[in-house]
Formats: C-alpha cells, structure tokens, sequence
C-alpha cells in the first residue's frame, strides 16, 4: 500500500515540482531562442505546461512502479566483433498510444519523450569552450577541430575571444594576418597528437555526477539570466531529472538525454582540468569530441604529459581504452574525427579575402567516397521510389547525402574559403573534385526529387576552383537553374 501510495503522489507537493520542472525545461528552451517572423514563439501557454508536466508524473510514475518495464535491452554488434549493450526507454511499460494532428494513431514511448524534452532543454545551458564539440547545438567535430586550429595559431600573444557573423570575419582576418608576420613558422606547425578514447563512456557516467553537475550549471547560468528559483525546487527538480535520465544509478545507453548529461559531466569533472593542471609552457590546444580526446602541441608530447593527461581522465572516474590510445609526432598530416589535419597551415591572404587550409579529406578517401556515391546511385535507380518524401527516407539516399554532408562540412572548416559582399547571403569553399562531379551526377539522376528541397546546394566555378555554393532559393528559382 505504502509502496502505491508513492508510486501515484496525490501530494500537492508533488504536482508542484512536475509543474516546476516542466516550466524549468519550457524555459530553457526558450531561452536559446530568438524571435524572428520565421519563429515568432517567445512564450509558452498553460496548456504546454500542464501537458508536460502530465508527461512528467506519468513517466516518474511508471520508473517507480516497474522500473524494470521501462528500458529494453539488447545487444548490436561492433565493427570491431564485439558487441554494444543497449539500453533503450522503449519497453513495454513505458509505451502508449497517441493520436497525431493529423488523426493518426501511434505509438510511441512516454519516457524517451520526456528524455528528448531534457535534453533539448539542457543544450541551452553553457559550457565549455568550442573545442568541446559533441551534442551541441551550433557545434560539430569540424567545427571545434577547426576552433583548435584557429586556437592553436592565435595562442601566442593574442587572446580568443569568439565572434559573429561580419564582425567576426574582420577580426578573423585581422588577428590572422598580424599572426603570420609577427611569429616565427615555427610555432605554428603541429609536431605532436596525442589521442585517448574514453571506454564505455555513457554507461561510465554515475547519477550523482549527473546531479553535482547540473545542480551547479543551472543555479549559475539562471543566475546570468536573472532567473530567481527556490534552491530547495532546484534541488527536487534537478533529482527528478536526473531520476528520469538514469537506469541502474547511471546514463543509459540509448537514452536521447544521456548525449549532453554525459559531455556536461565530462566538462565538470576533467576537461578543465587538463590545461590547468598541466602548466603547459609550450604551445598545445586540448579538444574533446565525445568521448575522443585530442591534444595538439608545437613540440612533441613526451611520455610523462601523455600519462599525466590519462590518469587525470582516470581520476576523474573514466577509464581510458587502451587499444585506442594513439600517439603522433613529426608527420606531415594526422588523421582526426574523419579528417587529415594538416601539421602546417597554409595561410595566404589574397585580394581582401582570406584562405586557409588546415584539414582536408585527402585525394584518396575522395576517390573512394566518390565511388562508393556512384555505387549508391546505381541501387537507388534501381528502386521505385514514388515521391520526394520517399525519396528522403531512402536508406541508400541518407547514406549518399552523408557522404556529401561529410565533404561540405570538411571544405566548410577545413577548406579554402573567401567572403561574399554580403556575408549572411551566402560562402564559398572549395571542395575535392571527385566529390565535385559525384554531385553533379547526382543532380542530373536526381534532380526533381533535390529541387524541392529547402535549400540547394549546387556547384560553380569561381576563380578556377570548384566551390560548394549554398543559398536557400525557391523551388522555381531551382528548377529554373537545373
């Protein structure tokens, strides 16, 4: 009876804290929000507020009534022969139907809802630099390799600071061109990478870390905000969360919010640690994807700072695999996050616009990327697919649109770019030829399901160089130019 009583809390104390953790995460949300007439919501109503904190109870409820019913788990098989244990919030207990606007029944799972509503909520809230890149809105491996490159040649001397849009592309140039005169090149080669893979990194992740860590990023970054809430509702909410993320006492596997959970305890446990601890006097830039951790130095990396870094990682309550800790030095490239960074960037300033290279997909993975594209271009003819929705959740379509989604982003931080007079309009980077005539055969195969899309991407020419040119259009104004 009593284990009842707790499991359905008619307590107003109870339906107090569901409302407050649903207004908590509305809020967060928000609060990484800009309005604009393409996205004019800046408030939530009551109706958004009672219906999540109706999924909140609802979830907690089942956690505590059979907590066994609430994950499914299961293994899927590794490249390496191993197998990944998966616990997913998809069990029988937690399922139920709904119905969509549309009037269509389905199914879907209570509780990976209110994780999905977690961890969107959480991304709103700071931390870290960009060099720690994973599960991050506005970040991703490019971007942050590519804020390590740009870190590690403005160490010296000139303190970083991020900027936007044309402020940032002046200042970029600016601080680059002072860089390339006033220090020696020397100092901006990269002579050592060392790299560590954090083992079983989720599940690694106990719930009182989770709960440490966000009880501090939330009281500061409300505090910011000028956001007032009860430190004793802080406290239940951010139990209840953590109560809603966790399974056995730690992160799930599968679970939507356990991304971010894991990468803000990371951050609150050891990345900070690293360069503080270290009191390096050379030049070197930290950056963690995830659970793969990069150090770049100007000088090699002896033995004792590569053991120094793993038994800080350790301390912190990881474990590093041993089979993926790899170390490089004196090479004239180094292969990262699906890259090749090259060790000396190439910095030339032309005609009022700035290039550089910094990483690339070298020649020989282009090829293979490229014949593998023609490859899935020919399984996918051979489909019929009836309609531009079809085609997109195509599974041949998303594998070729990811390796061109892979090429872009390489060229976009990696690659040869220049502004535009008018930079919110639209940039330029260069891109590997092979990719190059693999698109264009694409739009030619595929070019009425590509042009009604929201965006397109398309292929000039500009100063002899292939360029990815990007601008958002019209769907006449795409047919027209196909």
């Amino acid at each position: 009876m009593e284990n009842l009583e707790k499991a359905c809390p008619e307590d107003k104390n109870e339906k107090r804290l569901y409302r407050i953790g649903a207004e908590l995460l509305l809020s967060l949300q928000l609060m990484d929000s800009t309005f604009s007439w393409t996205n004019p919501k800046i408030y939530f109503d009551s109706d958004e507020i009672e219906g999540l904190a109706n999924d909140l109870e609802e979830a907690d409820n089942i956690l505590r009534n059979s907590p066994g019913g609430a994950y499914r788990v299961f293994e899927i098989p590794k490249t390496n022969g191993t197998f990944r244990t998966i616990e997913s919030p998809t069990g029988t207990a937690v399922m139920r139907k709904v119905r969509t606007p549309e009037g269509e029944e389905k199914i879907e799972s209570i509780l990976e809802k209110v994780q999905s509503w977690i961890g969107r909520a959480l991304q709103s809230v700071p931390f870290g630099d960009s060099a720690i890149c994973a599960f991050r809105k506005k970040h991703s491996a490019y971007s942050g390799l590519r804020f390590m490159t740009d870190q590690f040649l403005w160490q010296e001397g000139v303190s970083f600071r991020e900027k936007s849009n044309a402020d940032w592309s002046r200042w970029v140039l600016k601080v680059r061109s002072a860089n390339i005169e006033r220090y020696p090149k020397k100092s901006r080669i990269i002579a050592g990478v060392y790299q560590i893979d954090i083992r079983n990194f989720f599940p690694s992740v106990l719930s009182e870390w989770g709960e440490e860590t966000l009880l501090k990023k939330l009281d500061s970054f409300l505090q910011n905000q000028q956001k007032t809430i009860d430190s004793n509702d802080l406290k239940n909410v951010i139990a209840l969360i953590i109560r809603l993320t966790s399974y056995e006492g730690r992160l799930p596997q599968w679970a939507p919010s356990s991304p971010i959970l894991a990468n803000m305890v990371a951050n609150d446990r050891f990345d900070h640690k690293i360069p503080s601890q270290l009191g390096w006097k050379e030049q070197r830039v930290y950056g963690r994807y995830a659970d793969d951790i990069v150090l770049l130095s100007n000088v090699p990396i002896s033995q004792e700072i590569r053991e120094r870094v793993d038994s800080i990682v350790q301390d912190a309550g990881f474990q590093v695999h041993e089979d993926k800790r790899e170390y490089r030095e004196g090479e004239s490239t180094y292969p990262i996050w699906g890259t090749s960074l090259l060790a000396e960037r190439r910095d030339v300033l032309d005609r009022g616009g700035y290039k550089s290279h910094t990483f690339r997909i070298r020649p020989l993975v282009a090829d293979r990327m490229a014949q593998g594209i023609f490859s899935l271009m020919d399984r996918i003819k051979s489909e019929d697919i009836a309609d531009t929705k079809a085609f997109h959740e195509n599974a041949e379509v998303k594998r070729m649109l990811g390796l061109f989604s892979h090429a872009f982003n390489v060229s976009r931080f990696g690659g040869e770019w220049q502004e535009s007079k008018n930079i919110h309009e639209y940039r330029r980077y260069a891109l590997p030829r092979p990719m190059l005539f693999a698109w264009e055969m694409c739009r030619k195969n595929f070019w009425h399901f590509l042009s009604e899309t929201e965006k397109e991407i398309s292929f000039t020419v500009a100063r002899g160089d292939p360029v990815f040119d990007i601008r958002r259009t019209n769907a006449m104004t795409t047919r027209r130019k196909s």
